[in-house]
């Protein structure tokens, strides 16, 4: 375990007050009832609950401009998590985690978490080339662009990204 492992867990955990259990009873709702329900228990959020800034990043020498969701830090070279989503999510896969992680480190880490190629409201040159080479360079503008010198940085991905975000 890193040194900055260790120090996110040293912080205090949230209460599970911020999680609540479903009101009502969900097996002696009617159908059509529930269908009505549910769609308004669960509609989307908007990225400003979760993140301070939504940045268009133009990546230099390309056409390719990628959407970050970003949270800074209270120090401005504070440590950074860069979260990395697999297929078919996007970077607002990450806004409940981001926020959280606002929260136990009382803002001295930021956050930021990236539309991928192909994803959310990234736009890209060819938005189907998924591969390992391409996706890989795409992380390492990014990071490139975005992270200070001797910044620390956590990465965090989910599904097959994991494959090159360890790279």
């Amino acid at each position: 375990m890193s040194s900055l492992e260790r120090e996110i867990f040293k912080k205090p955990q949230l209460p599970l007050e911020s999680i609540r259990e479903d009101e009502g009873n969900f097996n002696n709702t009617p159908p059509s009832q529930r269908q009505s329900s549910s769609s308004q228990k669960y509609s989307p959020n908007e990225w400003q609950d979760y993140f301070d800034e939504s940045i268009n990043l133009n990546i230099s020498g390309t056409n390719d401009v990628f959407r970050i969701y970003k949270t800074d830090s209270v120090k401005p070279d504070g440590p950074l998590f860069l979260m990395h989503h697999g297929a078919g999510s996007s970077a607002l896969s990450f806004g409940w985690v981001a926020k959280h992680i606002r929260e136990l480190t009382q803002g001295e880490y930021g956050v930021i978490a990236i539309d991928c190629r192909g994803h959310g409201a990234t736009k890209t040159e060819d938005e189907l080339d998924f591969s390992l080479e391409r996706m890989s360079t795409d992380l390492i503008a990014i990071i490139r662009a975005i992270v200070k010198e001797n910044q620390d940085v956590v990465l965090v991905g989910h599904r097959y990204k994991l494959t090159y975000t360890a790279q």
